[in-house]
């Protein structure tokens, strides 16, 4: 909002009041020259015409001269009694090669087009210190717009250079994500591979896990067998030594058999020897009967024969138990710890 208007010049002593002003705080000249009005007939002024420049450049004279009107610029009564406004169309008498910083009478020309005619006519009417008035309070109130808008333009650069650094730092963390971006990107792309070779490797470590499973098995699988058959060894070399006791026991009933059959034999021989002793030995107190020295070498022969093939045929056997007791047992193989 404008403000006030400051005490117009004509208030000073020794000057005029100035003419009374609106609600808005603007004097009736001020009115004239900020808002522009059509020109109406009134009683008492005479209707303005419009000039036209003359369409021939260079004719000055002709330029300032009158035009002939136009037919819609003719006043019609309307039905309220009033007369139709005449649209105004300035005619200019400058031309292409003037200059209104140099020549005075292109600035007033220029003057005179810019300003309506209403606007002129009251301008000539006010005296100078009516127009000096308005013509400061416009001039301050355009001060004061100007440096209001000074203080927005001040402000909404502030606000860019604001916004400038901030969009810097956006730029500066937008780059700095953008490559953070790039090594987690570089990153994932290493343990996609590392996870891969990873995969293989467990892939690799799952087959062999299966044949070692495989081998396990198989060696289980002989274990078995070799476990089965040092059983069947042991029960052979078992029934072996058995045979082997009994066969002892009878090459020793042999033996003693031997013997005693010797000792009788030495003294029978004896006593063959010894024909004129008369020394004879009962059979009661022999205790066996005395057979003839025939006999006694078949039987003897035949029993020994027997005991030798006894044990000729005992000897591999007892041999081939050995053997199988004396075989290393067949070691466990433990197998491998189960796969997570």
């Amino acid at each position: 909002m404008a403000p006030p208007c400051p005490v117009p010049i004509s208030q000073v002593p020794d000057r005029r009041e100035a003419p009374n002003s609106d609600q808005g705080g603007r004097t009736s000249a001020d009115l004239a020259l900020a808002r522009p009005t059509s020109t109406t007939q009134r009683s008492g002024q005479p209707s303005t015409r419009p000039q036209f420049p003359s369409s021939e450049p260079g004719n000055s004279q002709e330029a300032t001269g009158s035009a002939a009107p136009r037919p819609a610029e003719a006043g019609l009564a309307g039905p309220s009694g009033l007369q139709e406004r005449v649209p105004y169309a300035p005619g200019w008498a400058v031309f292409e090669g003037d200059s209104a910083l140099d020549n005075v009478q292109v600035a007033r020309e220029v003057l005179r087009v810019a300003l309506l005619p209403a606007d002129q006519a009251k301008i000539r009417s006010m005296n100078y210190g009516e127009f000096m008035d308005s013509a400061i309070c416009s001039s301050i109130r355009r001060l004061h717009e100007t440096e209001t808008m000074i203080h927005i333009i001040q402000d909404y650069r502030d606000r860019a250079r604001r916004h400038q650094r901030g969009r810097e730092e956006a730029e500066t963390k937008f780059l700095a994500s953008e490559a953070e971006q790039k090594v987690l990107q570089a990153k994932l792309g290493a343990a996609e591979d590392e996870v891969r070779t990873l995969v293989a490797e467990l892939e690799e470590e799952k087959g062999a896990h299966s044949l070692t499973r495989s081998e396990v098995r198989a060696a289980e699988a002989r274990r078995t067998e070799a476990e089965s058959s040092l059983a069947i060894r042991e029960q052979e070399v078992g029934e072996a030594r058995i045979k082997v006791r009994d066969l002892e026991i009878r090459l020793l009933d042999v033996q003693s058999l031997l013997a005693d059959r010797e000792r009788e034999i030495k003294i029978l021989e004896r006593s063959l020897l010894q024909p004129g002793a008369g020394v004879e030995i009962p059979e009661a107190e022999a205790g066996v009967e005395v057979p003839t020295s025939g006999g006694t070498d078949q039987e003897g022969q035949a029993e020994e024969g027997e005991i030798v093939l006894e044990v000729t045929e005992a000897a591999p056997k007892a041999t081939v138990g050995a053997s199988a007791a004396e075989e290393p047992a067949v070691p466990e193989v433990a197998g491998p710890e189960p796969f997570v």
